[in-house]
C-alpha cells in the first residue's frame, strides 16, 4: 500500500471519528503548519512502521477464519500500534493531527514526502 493510499485511508477514518474540526485547525489551513522537524520525523517513522504492521495484520486476517482468532489478531494490532506511537513519543491525537495537517498543508506535505524518500518509504 502506498503512503498516499494509507494517508487517504487514515483521513477517512479520522473523518468518521471526528464530527467537528476545531476552529484552530481551520486557521492552520490558511497558514503553513508549524511542525518541528523532529516531530515530523517521528511521524514519518511511525507511519512507515504502521504501514508494515497493518500489512501484516491484513495478511494474518486473510489466513484466519475463526472469529476468536480474528479478535486476537485485532487486539495484537491495536497493541502494536500503541507501542509504535510510544516508541516515537507520539500520542494518538498528535499522530491524527499530523495526518490531517499533512493532508491540508502543501509545504508540510512536501517535507513529509522528502522524509519518506530519505527513510526509504517514498
Amino acid at each position: 500500500m502506498t503512503h498516499s493510499r494509507f494517508l487517504g485511508a487514515a483521513l477517512a477514518a479520522l473523518a468518521l471519528s471526528v464530527a467537528v474540526v476545531p476552529s484552530s485547525l481551520y486557521a492552520q489551513e490558511q497558514a503553513p503548519a508549524q511542525v518541528a522537524e523532529a516531530q515530523l520525523r517521528a511521524y514519518a517513522v511511525s507511519y512507515l512502521v504502521i504501514i508494515t504492521a497493518r500489512d501484516d495484520f491484513q495478511r494474518e486476517m486473510g489466513h484466519s477464519h475463526d472469529e476468536q482468532e480474528r479478535d486476537r489478531i485485532r487486539l495484537v494490532l491495536q497493541e502494536r500500534l500503541a507501542e509504535i506511537l510510544v516508541e516515537q513519543e507520539l500520542t494518538q491525537e498528535e499522530y491524527e493531527r499530523l495526518t490531517l495537517l499533512i493532508s491540508i498543508d502543501g509545504s508540510l506535505r512536501e517535507r513529509f514526502d522528502k522524509l519518506m524518500e530519505e527513510l526509504g518509504g517514498g
